[in-house]
């Protein structure tokens, strides 16, 4: 079997998706090629010849690329390394001058690229350069170049970056051997749109419910959620459980977006509340869609439509060039200024970047614009989940029936006419994007009005739920056993016992018969030995005044000691042991009050023997997480620890700790 070659393109697609990987190297379906990356790849092929003819008149040295020749010449050309089944293209190679200590011939790549942002991928590009060039010339370049459409050179350090393809070339080289049995994890990514397998993944995630469908969906919540059985969106669903909020509470909470209420609401085709929208309606609003380049920092087209009593006009600042972005600016701060009061509402952080942008390029007073911009997004990001995949305007639009005149709209496909309009000044390119920009600005004028009304009646809408409270949709009947199951649930607490009416039972003397203090008639009886041993003896000093009056205390009939003997376990890193301590201390006498007074402690533990927090803790866990049954817990405690214990004791702790916490919140 040929071993398979693995060149540029397939180590920058391993980066963004190892399936598309997979695809180009064993898959016959090539798919479709996106125009975006065609287009790119037009523009960077006219780089590339201009940038190699200049390059060839200023260095007549420059030869095409020979490996044989690599010790004589100094400057090659369209170089393609080929080594073991590494293949690379790299446009220039320059001879690197080293110490005389290193008699290696050294070579720096440079590749020219058809953007003028360097991006994530091209330095990828170049590392793989280096690599393979550092197994023909037996070192790895320490730097390479990429030169942008606008002709900078951009010096990229290489040394850090080979560790980063070291895992993915080590991948690649076991492909090139031998096809793996079966391909990656399908995950779609941000790369998905533009990718020219982008239709075939698209159907089989949808065939199976795949969690990357997700947009907010990372590997690492997949990886989560795949280790608790979780595998499909309609799987994820189930996992949300409504959380009521807490009471007294100090500090605001932190808005996050639930995936698993986002996977409810796409199961259950409704709108799902977290919280309610608050906008405050004007007369005048403003709604602003900014269409840019973000590879060349370069905003062409901003549009804003003005809806004044519920009419709306639409006005579009157009630039050819760059020459023209400063007159379309001060366009849109003209008009602006017209409405000093009015909102302007944006979808995303684009338009608050691009304002930030321009103002500084061009030195305008920015700020009172930015305080009136309004970011829909911040309405719906963790408070209002549509049954959509993501939060994306095109997404949502789709779902409250917003249309666009151009199906495949969106801002990739805006780049591609703005692309087009550049390469042929064609207007039907130009009239495409500026409908498609007053397409935005009416989905925002929609969206807003559909805020409007999920807050002024969310309860009578059959497709809006709240997130915390479910709707209970109910016949009369229905909603009678709902209100007897909620009066069941409001006494099911642990101190109902307390809290309930009951009716005392009196004997023929109407005297209340109370419950003696001990073993009750029918249950077995546990007597507890003072111990022989104790760990400690504390004193504490008996109180001098009165808690209640601040009266000094006096010693009528308290010269015997009280005494508290608490019987505890201390926990160590490696185990855990039982103590005892002794508490000893006096009573005195208030004789305003006309009664004895104890420390704190004695007042606290009624009885001769109490148990430590250590020690009911211990009980607790045995019976709540390890969920063992009172008797197992009872011989435990016996042979561990030589103390006896009842089942009313451990019920006893239970509800002490239950009231205890409680009280705290």
């Amino acid at each position: 079997m040929i071993d398979k070659v693995i060149s540029s393109d397939v180590v920058v697609a391993y980066s963004q998706c190892p399936r598309k990987a997979f695809l180009l190297l064993f898959s016959d379906n090539r798919g479709t090629l996106h125009d975006y990356p065609r287009i790119l790849e037009e523009r960077r092929k006219v780089h590339q010849a201009e940038y190699i003819q200049t390059f060839n008149q200023v260095h007549e040295e420059a030869k095409p690329y020979n490996e044989k020749n690599l010790k004589k010449d100094e400057l090659f050309v369209e170089a393609t390394l080929k080594v073991e089944c590494w293949e690379a293209y790299c446009d220039v190679l320059t001879k690197v001058e080293q110490d005389e200590s290193n008699r290696k011939v050294m070579f720096e790549p440079t590749i020219v690229v058809g953007t003028c942002t360097i991006t994530k991928e091209q330095k990828i590009e170049l590392l793989f350069i280096g690599k393979v060039l550092g197994q023909i010339q037996k070192q790895l370049p320490t730097t390479g170049i990429i030169v942008g459409m606008d002709g900078e050179s951009h010096r990229v350090k290489l040394e850090s970056g080979y560790k980063v393809i070291a895992p993915l070339a080590k991948i690649l080289q076991e492909w090139s051997k031998e096809e793996p049995l079966e391909p990656p994890t399908l995950m779609l990514n941000k790369h998905c749109p533009s990718c020219q397998f982008q239709d075939l993944c698209q159907k089989q995630a949808v065939k199976e419910n795949n969690l990357s469908l997700l947009d907010r969906m990372t590997p690492k919540a997949i990886q989560k959620y795949n280790k608790k059985g979780i595998f499909t969106v309609l799987q994820l669903s189930y996992l949300f459980r409504p959380r009521s909020k807490r009471k007294h509470k100090t500090k605001t909470p932190v808005v996050k977006h639930s995936l698993e209420l986002q996977a409810l609401a796409i199961k259950e085709q409704k709108i799902y509340i977290q919280e309610l929208p608050k906008l405050t309606r004007k007369l005048i609003e403003l709604f602003l869609d900014i269409e840019g380049i973000p590879d060349q920092d370069f905003h062409y087209l901003i549009g804003l439509s003005v809806c004044e009593n519920q009419t709306i006009s639409h006005h579009a600042f157009w630039a050819n060039t760059t020459n023209n972005e400063k007159e379309i600016w001060e366009q849109l701060i003209k008009k602006l200024n017209e409405y000093p009061e009015a909102p302007i509402y944006h979808y995303g952080s684009y338009e608050i970047k691009a304002i930030t942008e321009l103002g500084k390029r061009y030195s305008s007073d920015f700020e009172a614009i930015k305080n009136r911009l309004i970011n829909l997004t911040s309405y719906i990001y963790g408070k209002i989940y549509f049954p959509t995949y993501s939060n994306s305007l095109k997404a949502i639009g789709n779902f409250i029936r917003i249309t666009w005149d151009a199906q495949n709209a969106s801002g990739l496909q805006s780049l591609i006419w703005r692309y087009k309009w550049e390469d042929s000044q064609d207007s039907t390119y130009q009239q495409m994007l500026i409908r498609y920009n007053q397409n935005d600005c009416n989905a925002l004028v929609i969206l807003v009005n559909e805020f409007c009304k999920i807050s002024e009646n969310p309860d009578s809408q059959v497709n809006i739920d709240f997130a915390d409270r479910p709707k209970k949709i109910s016949t009369e009947n229905g909603k009678q056993i709902h209100d007897e199951f909620d009066t069941i649930l409001k006494y099911a607490h642990a101190n109902y016992e307390e809290a309930k009416i009951s009716i005392s039972k009196r004997n023929s003397g109407d005297n209340n018969e109370r419950r003696k203090i001990g073993g009750q008639k029918g249950h077995k009886g546990y007597s507890r030995l003072a111990p022989a041993k104790l760990n400690r003896v504390i004193e504490i000093p008996a109180l001098e005044k009165c808690s209640k009056c601040n009266t000094e205390l006096t010693d009528k009939n308290s010269d015997k000691a009280i005494e508290r003997i608490f019987i505890d376990v201390i926990f160590f890193k490696n185990g855990c042991k039982k103590s005892i301590d002794a508490y000893l201390s006096q009573k005195k006498y208030c004789p305003i009050c006309k009664r004895y007074c104890f420390p704190d402690l004695f007042l606290e533990q009624t009885t001769h023997f109490s148990f430590g927090h250590g020690f009911k803790a211990w009980t607790i866990y045995q019976r709540l997480i390890l969920r063992l049954p009172y008797g197992v817990i009872i011989k435990q405690t016996e042979d561990l620890f030589c103390e006896n214990i009842s089942s009313g004791s451990i019920s006893t702790f239970i509800k002490y700790r239950t009231y205890a916490t409680r009280k705290k919140r």
